[in-house]
């Protein structure tokens, strides 16, 4: 909502999956988008997993949208992402949640995914211990690309494992959580420490592909790069 506010969006449609991610998704999101103003022209629920998108898309469509926001799931996001382009639906800003920071996605749409928004970001320009690293060893060892959130967020969690076990100097499970507890941790992803079990210094962040990478555009003290906005044009053809 914090970059809706920042590139000047004041209408959205939002979509959700009536599984548990997009429900809660979907419950934080629209009081928040009421409270900032920000007036949402179409909303709707879709079945998880659905095969065709193409008529929510196009109610989204006839509604207007400054702004388009799916809180997906991989095949979701693959599946409106394609259906929005063969209807020509191309709002200012869109948005899909999981998938989107796949370097699958970026490949599957080519030119057409600069632009799109994702939810969660990371990419080996952030300014944290070994991103740069990190990247280069999953390449040699996978022969592929890490995708630009989870998988980093992922080796983050094994580095704070790891260095709660130095600190606690012992596999103790009570001497390691104790050591998680009151350790501040320096991971890929940026610094960690837990306050009731949530790690209040990284509430994640918002990505967009430009020009072949998935660059952080929000929250603002975060970015890599500025947010393109509005969104290019689908490419001809």
């Amino acid at each position: 909502v914090e970059l809706l506010q920042d590139v000047g969006v004041e209408t959205v449609a939002v979509i959700h999956h009536d599984d548990l991610f997009g429900i809660e998704f979907n419950e934080v999101v629209q009081p928040l988008l009421e409270e900032a103003g920000i007036e949402i022209v179409y909303q709707e629920t879709y079945p998880v997993n659905t095969e065709d998108l193409s008529q929510t898309l196009r109610a989204a469509q006839d509604a207007d949208p400054d702004a388009f926001l799916a809180f997906s799931y991989p095949a979701e996001t693959f599946l409106l992402t394609g259906q929005a382009i063969e209807i020509g639906f191309n709002p200012d800003l869109f948005m899909a949640a999981v998938g989107v920071a796949f370097p699958a996605y970026r490949d599957a749409f080519g030119p057409a995914a600069e632009g799109i928004v994702g939810t969660g970001a990371w990419n080996p320009s952030v300014d944290t211990e070994d991103a740069q690293g990190y990247f280069d060893r999953h390449v040699e060892m996978h022969g592929a690309e890490p995708d630009r959130w989870a998988s980093a967020a992922c080796y983050a969690t094994g580095q704070v494992l790891q260095q709660a076990i130095e600190a606690a100097g012992t596999l103790d499970p009570v001497a390691v959580k104790e050591a998680m507890d009151t350790t501040e941790f320096n991971t890929i992803i940026g610094t960690f420490r837990f306050e009731n079990q949530v790690n209040p210094t990284y509430p994640g962040q918002i990505g967009q592909w430009q020009g072949g990478e998935f660059e952080i555009i929000g929250y603002v003290d975060d970015r890599t790069a500025e947010p393109i906005f509005p969104k290019p044009e689908w490419p001809a053809g």
